[in-house]
């Protein structure tokens, strides 16, 4: 008895110190751990979703043909088997994320450490036990050595679980690394394409909108496009667009067609910029003849060049008045 006291006391401390050295070890894998398991319960979510829309599907026939034949018996077995499913799905779910916990802190070295410090303590309880006499000291000094070994059987099984999940993220299928290295490199190339992308703002030059000029009258408004970043902007264009009323006179103007997604048969013009570097801004200008009519108006443009388009018209507002 004394020898299986000393030898469980020596068990719980040899396996304190490896506690500690696999929760070092697994602690560097939790990323990949979490990762890992997110992506499995999003494909079990996934799956689990499949599988209602395919339950729906078939309990929705057999209550169509139920209602021709009177019996409803099953839809009913269609529906107690999905609830099957449904606790095996949930059950599923419950694992992938059990399996990056037990690389944290609270479940690999807490839990762990604590049940070793009990058989620990157990054990050296149990040693002093084995010296007196009596069927109850005896009793008694088993039943705690019984619950420090189930202690350390316990830790143990919890090392190996800790093992397993570090042995799974830790030796990604080739494939997968494959496609993993495929997906960052993507990223790195559309970041890339990105910033060799020509991306163009417009700023018109003080007093800026709203503009407010005066019926019948052409009106000269300034503005500069700058390019924020990207190598060459080529074939830089602005648009312009004016409800019925206006005119801009002095540019080759058209109407928008009908079937135009924004603003269809708005009047255009279109002010060709040509080529743009980075660094320098192109400054041009736009008369604008306003309507007889007073109030307040808005006109748009938008922006395009290779590789650039604004996708919205941005608008500005000119305000009529005497």
């Amino acid at each position: 008895m004394a020898a299986l006291s000393d030898a469980i006391i020596f068990l719980s401390l040899t396996l304190l110190a490896v506690t500690v050295a696999t929760f070092v070890l697994a602690v560097s894998f939790l990323g990949r751990a979490i990762e890992q398991s997110s992506e499995e319960e999003a494909r079990i979510a996934k799956e689990q979703a499949e599988e209602l829309d395919k339950t729906i599907r078939e309990t929705q026939k057999r209550l169509d043909e139920a209602k021709e034949s009177g019996e409803v018996d099953e839809a009913s077995r269609e529906l107690e088997g999905y609830k099957g499913k449904k606790e095996q799905f949930e059950k599923r779910r419950a694992k992938a994320l059990a399996g990056y916990r037990l690389l944290t802190v609270r479940e690999g070295i807490l839990y762990p450490g604590a049940v070793l410090l009990l058989s620990l303590a157990f054990a050296a309880a149990a040693k002093p036990l084995t010296t007196v006499s009596g069927p109850y000291a005896l009793a008694f000094s088993y039943v705690l050595l019984i619950i420090g070994a189930a202690g350390i059987g316990w830790v143990c099984y919890r090392l190996y679980r800790s093992l397993v999940v570090v042995q799974s993220v830790a030796t990604i299928p080739e494939e997968v690394q494959l496609k993993r290295t495929v997906k960052a490199f993507e990223i790195a190339m559309e970041r890339h394409e990105e910033k060799k992308r020509p991306m163009l703002v417009l700023r018109f030059t003080e007093p800026g909108p709203p503009f407010k000029f005066e019926p019948s009258t052409d009106k000269v408004i300034e503005f500069h496009v700058i390019m924020l970043h990207g190598d060459v902007a080529k074939s830089v264009a602005v648009e312009f667009y004016a409800p019925e009323g206006f005119d801009f006179p002095g540019h080759e103007t058209s109407h928008r067609p009908s079937y135009a997604f924004a603003w269809p048969h708005a009047l255009t013009a279109n002010i060709e910029l040509g080529e743009l570097v980075y660094g320098r801004a192109c400054r041009e200008k736009l008369t604008i003849k306003t309507p007889p009519q007073g109030g307040t108006y808005k006109l748009g443009y938008m922006m395009s060049s290779i590789g650039f388009r604004t996708g919205d018209i941005v608008f500005f507002e000119v305000e009529v008045t005497e």
